[in-house]
C-alpha cells in the first residue's frame, strides 16, 4: 500500500510516516506503547526506511522521528510478497521517500498549533492537591520547504526546515512538586537529484536533528525532587546516496 502526503493532509490521522503505515492491510498499533506491528510480527520485527536507509531506533526497533513531515512525498508499506532486497525482518517493510524538486520552483510553510491545556487530565493528575500541572501556553510547530531547477531536466534541489518548542507540565512522584520540561527540535533536510541520463539517475539526501531539552528525567526514573532533574542534547543524522539505472 502506497500513501502519497497530499493524501495524508486531507485524513483525520497523524501527519507523521505512523500515519501512513497504519492505513496499510496488515498493520496495528497494538504493540507495547501502541507500536507499530506488521503482519502479527512482534514490534521489533519491522523495517523502517528513509529514502532506502534504515530508519529503526535501537531500543524498540521503532522509527525515528528523523524527517520533516512536510517534505515527506510517499510512504510505502508491505507485509506480504516482500521483494528479496530487502533484509533484517520478519513482519514487514515501511519505506518513505521525501520530495526531490522538479523543473519549477515551489515550496510551503506550514504552522501547527499546539496547547498543553487542550489535552485532558489523567485521573492522578485530577487528584493532585497542588492544582492542574498542565501549561497553558500555545506552542507552534513551523515548517518550511524549497524546491526547485539547478539545471532544467537534468539537476534538481530540495530543502526543508522543522522547529519546534515545547512544555510540558509534569509531577514529581510522590512529593507532587510541578515543573516544567523545555523541548527543542529542530530539523533539517537537504536533497539534490542528478538526471545523468533519461535511464541514469543519482540521489543523495541529508537530514540532521537537533534534540535539546531542559529540566527533563530519564523515562524510567522516579523523581521526587527538583534537583533530580536533567538537561540533555540528542543530535541525531543520516546521509542517503541512491543510484537507480538500466544499463542495456
Amino acid at each position: 500500500a502506497s500513501y502519497r502526503q497530499d493524501l495524508i493532509n486531507r485524513l483525520p490521522v497523524n501527519r507523521a510516516l505512523t500515519g501512513a503505515v497504519l492505513l496499510a492491510p496488515g498493520t496495528t498499533g497494538t504493540g507495547p506503547g501502541g507500536n507499530i506491528t506488521f503482519s502479527g510480527a512482534m514490534s521489533y520485527e519491522g523495517l523502517f526506511l528513509l529514502n532506502g536507509v534504515v530508519l529503526n531506533e535501537t531500543l524498540r526497533n521503532q522509527s525515528r522521528a528523523l524527517y520533516v513531515e512536510d517534505a515527506i512525498e510517499e510512504v510505502k508499506t508491505s507485509t506480504g510478497t516482500i521483494s528479496a532486497e530487502y533484509g533484517r525482518f520478519s513482519g514487514g517493510v515501511a519505506n518513505t521517500i521525501t520530495k526531490s524538486g522538479g523543473n519549477r520552483f515551489s515550496g510551503s510553510v506550514r504552522a501547527t498549533l499546539e496547547n498543553d491545556k487542550w489535552t485532558g487530565l489523567t485521573p492522578y493528575e485530577k487528584g493532585l492537591t497542588t492544582g492542574d500541572p498542565r501549561a497553558s501556553t500555545i506552542l507552534p510547530t513551523y515548517e518550511a520547504t524549497f524546491g526547485g531547477p539547478i539545471m532544467k531536466n537534468r539537476i534538481w534541489f530540495f530543502g526543508a526546515y522543522r522547529y519546534n518548542e515545547s512544555k510540558n507540565g509534569n509531577t514529581t512522584r510522590y512529593t507532587n512538586i510541578p515543573f516544567t520540561t523545555v523541548t527543542n527540535d529542530q530539523r533539517v533536510e537537504g536533497k539534490g537529484t542528478w538526471s545523468i541520463t533519461k535511464n541514469h539517475t543519482v540521489k543523495g539526501g541529508y537530514t540532521y536533528k537537533q534534540l535539546t531539552s531542559n529540566d527533563t528525567f530519564y523515562a524510567s526514573a522516579v523523581i521526587m525532587d527538583l534537583a533530580s532533574l536533567i538537561d540533555s542534547e540528542t543530535p541525531e543524522k543520516l546521509t542517503s546516496v541512491n543510484y537507480t539505472g538500466i544499463l542495456k
